[in-house]
């Protein structure tokens, strides 16, 4: 498996190519990783202005939200990247765990229940939809 860049490496690299998404995104990863999290807040919403249809940068940045219990600004991240990517099962469980943490069950439910409909081989997908499902027995 190849090793992935430093944070050195991806700034030395975004100096000679600014303009780079997918170096911010990157270099976003690469901080988050590390817990620094304005460093890769700011290191995605510049991936983002790049290229704002990106689905994986939107994704990346509603990943980001949801950590820091911004739950609504992470479904509108996630709901970003289902549009540009419907075909994607990762946006549509991202939805779930947000809508989740804001105690919209309903729309929880629809989005873990459409993220395996997406990609029925999906494991994130599945292992959620069975934590869900068994949270919601036991409340029931």
């Amino acid at each position: 498996m190849p090793r992935r860049p430093s944070i050195a490496t991806l700034l030395k690299r975004l100096k000679a190519q600014p303009r780079d998404a997918e170096l911010h995104q990157k270099l976003g990863n690469r901080y988050l990783e590390q817990g620094r999290m304005e460093e890769a807040k700011a290191a995605y919403e510049r991936s983002l202005e790049l290229d704002p249809l990106d689905p994986w940068t939107h994704m990346f940045l509603g990943n980001w939200h949801y950590s820091v219990d911004q739950d609504k600004e992470a479904v509108e991240c996630f709901k970003h990247a289902a549009r540009l990517k419907p075909d994607v099962a990762a946006p549509f469980w991202g939805l779930g765990d947000a809508y989740a943490a804001l105690g919209f069950d309903a729309l929880a439910t629809e989005n873990y229940r459409h993220a395996l409909e997406v990609d029925p081989d999906d494991k994130t997908a599945k292992r959620k939809w069975r934590k869900w499902k068994t949270s919601c027995e036991s409340l029931g």
